[in-house]
């Protein structure tokens, strides 16, 4: 499955960072850092400024970021019959894949095992284990959207 899908697109959830992943405003910042360039006191108060903006509203980027996370995943689930995919490996194992999206992942897709090869053309049990995964990362995403907007 690609990597990036219009269902997938974020634009917030890009912004802010992960455990994993540096925001894109903290890694803006450091540009400097990493191409060498003399920082003198014009570049440094426009910095400063940008920062203390980028603190301000951080909060309602981080709720943005947790809100498109929960519509993509809304979306991904309501798109499944499209973009869901059946495959065996090499020791017929058969998984089935649909486009999903979590912060924390850089794959924008979830996966389950469904069986050995008598499985491989049971759209319906891939679809009911896909769901019911889908489901429980959804409620996930809608407890951590409830903990921040408290």
């Amino acid at each position: 499955m690609s990597k990036f899908n219009r269902v997938t697109q974020a634009v917030f959830a890009d912004i802010v960072g992960t455990d994993d992943r540096i925001s894109l405003y903290d890694r803006f910042l450091s540009t400097d850092g990493s191409l060498n360039i003399k920082v003198k006191e014009s570049l440094k108060e426009c910095k400063r400024l940008y920062s203390n903006i980028v603190k301000t509203i951080t909060p309602d980027i981080q709720v943005l970021s947790s809100l498109e996370e929960m519509i993509i995943q809304i979306r991904c689930l309501e798109t499944i019959d499209s973009h869901l995919k059946i495959s065996a490996n090499k020791k017929g194992h058969v998984y089935a894949r649909a486009l999903f999206f979590r912060q924390e992942k850089d794959v924008r897709d979830i996966r389950v095992f469904l069986g050995g090869m008598d499985t491989i053309n049971n759209v319906s049990l891939a679809k009911e284990k896909l769901t019911a995964v889908m489901n429980k990362e959804i409620e996930e995403t809608l407890k951590q959207i409830r903990k921040i907007n408290k």
